[in-house]
């Protein structure tokens, strides 16, 4: 498969590529449309969350949220750095 590219993609291949980030172009093209997927996959799941949260206070099924609590359970997922354990 051929694939012509804009300028500004064509540029951001080559520098890609000379840097040593991936080992051709059929590589990076793999890997971007990879991340578009997850990207998108992702974007499903959120809207059907969002739209799950929306169904549940319609329905009245919502309780406030424990700010204490949601600050514990984030504290103990990171180290003393700030980075994820």
């Amino acid at each position: 498969m051929t694939i012509s590219f804009p300028p500004e993609v064509d540029e951001f291949v080559k520098q890609e590529l000379a840097r040593g980030a991936f080992g051709s172009e059929e590589e990076l093209v793999i890997n971007a449309v990879s991340a578009l997927r997850e990207i998108k996959l992702r974007h499903e799941q959120l809207r059907s969350d969002v739209q799950e949260a929306i169904d549940q206070a319609d329905r009245g099924d919502i309780a406030p949220l424990d700010i204490d609590a949601i600050k514990a359970e984030l504290m103990d997922e990171i180290d003393e750095r700030g980075l994820p354990r």
